[in-house]
């Protein structure tokens, strides 16, 4: 499985709220890596500047919280969410396995990927839908 960033995130963000306590302070929220069950079409772009993905295109992906310390964060925060803040323009679904999710290239246009964590949002991270 071949792993890209996708979403970095100022450390400590979620900080007192998912991510650490007073007792055990723990790695902080960094960023979302994306690993993929199968290789992506060549014009579909995961980084942590842009998710950029043409019209027509699907991809399934697993979105991991990365903590401050560059490994998966474990426990109450290992899972992230993510939404589309214009499903008209790249809709996210839930993919066919637990924790996998379905990017689409619905309609050219630009939108943005909202992370969140235990309900809280974190970050959005652009996203372009090109001509196919």
């Amino acid at each position: 499985m071949r792993t890209l960033v996708a979403l970095v995130l100022g450390a400590g963000l979620v900080c007192g709220t998912a991510a650490c306590s007073a007792d055990d302070p723990g790695p902080a929220y960094a960023r979302v890596s994306f690993s993929e069950p199968s290789k992506p079409p060549k014009d579909v772009i995961l980084s942590e500047a842009l998710v950029s993905i043409p019209e027509g295109i699907a991809v399934r992906v697993v979105p991991v919280p990365i903590g401050d310390d560059d490994q998966p964060l474990q426990g109450e925060v290992a899972h992230v969410v993510l939404r589309s803040a214009n499903p008209d323009v790249m809709p996210v679904l839930d993919g066919p396995e637990k924790g996998q999710v379905i990017l689409i290239g619905a309609k050219r246009g630009a939108t943005a990927l909202i992370a969140s964590i235990q309900g809280v949002d974190v970050d959005a991270i652009p996203v372009e839908v090109t001509a196919p």
